[in-house]
Parts: structure tokens; sequence; C-alpha cells
């Protein structure tokens, strides 16, 4: 048996991994005790300390990556070398405590994000600009929009897309036969990555994320999630080319009853200075931001964002501004 510690002495990290550990074996279907057994020819674990690992607590997941027995424990999970590889990108050193600080650059960082928001009870996005908004909200003109112009130039000649090992969108979430893992494990993340690659692994991600935000009311627990949007961004939004069709499909989201808009008007001192999402996870508080090729975790709080919705409009005058926004009819601000 190995010393797990406590939650306190986890960081970020133990919980995005623990997560994705939890994803592996419900995908397989394995109990704690058959991967217990199966990791017993090389680890003493026992089912208690897995399921520790699994939950984020305590430092006993980072020490066996650390360690090198990382492929041990993705052969124990039924995941292959691929796993093993790409958690070691989890621990590489950011200049700052690991349980303040955390920076997931592994290929599958977009597959590992998805998996925190949709274990969260609670999920808030921030908007500064247009160009923030989460890919779990794209409508599909903003999505072809944001393509790189490889993607598009294919896009609009008709030709099929990489979609990897899957030959159609992906819609699966956790579970047996995970699309995203078979994506994750299949030739789209082949090195050396290329930002169409990357664009459409991150695309296939948004969509899974899409899927969970619609099924959230009806899980028993989870909170509606909030999109905090700046006025700026809704105005660029009205003003882009796919912009108006964005914000309809944000006010058919919050029509369906999957998300609650707030705008953040411009007069108020309470601005956003960077588009983040907050995740809460187990009464653990995560401000995420997404950039690149990769995801950062810090410790947060969960009223860290109230002042910003105080000062926010109330949810009919935000989504009437959207509407307004779609028509092109709101003022330019200057």
């Amino acid at each position: 048996m190995i010393t797990t510690g406590d939650a306190r002495s986890a960081g970020p990290m133990e919980l995005v991994l623990g997560l994705h550990l939890l994803h592996l074996r419900e995908s397989r279907q394995y109990t704690l005790d058959q991967v217990a057994e199966r990791a017993a020819r090389w680890l003493a674990v026992t089912s208690g300390d897995l399921e520790a690992m699994e939950a984020g607590h305590g430092t006993a997941l980072r020490g066996l990556l650390g360690n090198g027995q990382g492929p041990a424990l993705a052969w124990a999970y039924g995941a292959r070398q691929r796993e093993a590889d790409d958690w070691q990108h989890c621990l590489r050193p950011t200049g700052g405590d690991p349980r303040q600080y955390a920076d997931d650059s592994g290929p599958g960082y977009a597959h590992r994000y998805q998996l925190l928001e949709q274990r969260a009870q609670r999920v808030l996005f921030t908007a500064s600009l247009a160009g923030g908004l989460p890919s779990a909200l794209f409508s599909a003109g903003m999505r072809e929009a944001m393509a790189p112009p490889g993607v598009r130039r294919r896009a609009l000649a008709g030709e099929p897309r990489r979609l990897g090992a899957r030959q159609k969108p992906v819609q699966g979430l956790s579970g047996q036969d995970c699309a995203l893992c078979e994506l994750y494990r299949g030739p789209l993340l082949d090195a050396p990555l290329h930002d169409e690659q990357v664009w459409e692994w991150e695309a296939h991600a948004g969509r899974a994320r899409a899927a969970v935000l619609l099924q959230r009311p009806r899980q028993p627990g989870a909170d509606a999630v909030t999109l905090l949007i700046s006025e700026w961004a809704v105005v660029e939004l009205s003003r882009a080319e796919a912009g108006p069709g964005q914000l309809r499909h944000l006010l058919d989201l919050a029509q369906r009853g999957a998300l609650s808009v707030r705008v953040l008007p411009f007069q108020t001192p309470a601005q956003l200075m960077v588009s983040q999402v907050l995740v809460v996870v187990d009464g653990m508080a995560l401000l995420t931001v997404h950039g690149g090729r990769g995801v950062t975790y810090t410790p947060a709080r969960q009223d860290d964002f109230d002042p910003h919705l105080g000062a926010a409009l109330p949810c009919d005058g935000s989504l009437l501004m959207l509407r307004r926004g779609a028509a092109q009819a709101l003022p330019r601000p200057w």
C-alpha cells in the first residue's frame, strides 16, 4: 500500500489526471479490485489507493508517474503507451508550486479538460472578446469560420475531413468505446502535429463538450452553464461573418435551459481582462485558460466572478442584447 496523503496536499493536476484514470476504468467497465489485481505485478497499490487517486486526493499519482511507473499504471487501466507518455507532459516543471499551478500540454489535453468539464457541478465561461468564446458554445458556422485555411478549403471543395479512426463526427461521451479515446489513440494525433490536426482534435472535443452541455439540465446536482460575456464581444459578434448565427445559437441554448447568459456592459468597472473558465468539481474550484496546444489550471474560489456577475445585466436584459446583436441592430460603441 502506498501513502496517498489527503486532499489538501493535492493540486489541480491530481484532479485532472485522476478523472482521466476514472474515465479509463469506466470505459473498460473494470472494478477497482480488477485494476489493482492487474497492477500487482509492478505496483504495490490497493483498490483504496486507486480510488483516492481517481478522486484527485494526495500526491501518490504524481509520485508514481514521476518514478517512471506510468506505463505500468496505464496497462493496469487497459490503456496504452500513448497515455503513459502523455501523462509525463503534465508533470513538467512550471516554475511554481504544483499545488498552485499546472500546465497540461500533452496531446490528450483536450479530452482531459472535456472530462473535467463533464464531471463539474458548476461551469462558468467568460468571454472578454468574441475570439474567446469557448468551443463548447460554437455554432456550426462559427466552427467553420474558426477553422485553419486548409480545413476550410477542403470543406468548401466538399472533400471529407480526416477524422482519424472514425469517419463521422464524434458524439460519444464517457462510457464504453469512448469515441474521443478512439481518436486519441488513432493516427489523428501522430507526431509531428500540425495546426490542422490540432484544430480537428479540438473540434471533436468541442462537439463532445457541446453534447454534455445539452445534457446538463437533466443531470441531478449539476447547475446550468453560465456564460459571462462582455458587451464588446457581443458587438464584435454582431459584425462578424458568422457572428449573428453564433448569437442565435446562444439564444437557442438559453431557450433550452442549457445556458444562462449574462452580459457585462461597457460602463461597469468590473471588466473581463482575459477569457477563462471556472469549473467546480467535488468542491474544488479551478480556473482554466485555454491557449495554443494546452490548458493551464490554477486553484480558484467559487465566488471569484461574483463582482462581475453582480455588475452584469440580468438574464432578460442580456438575452435582449443578444437578440439585437443577432439582428445587427446594436449601436456602434464609438
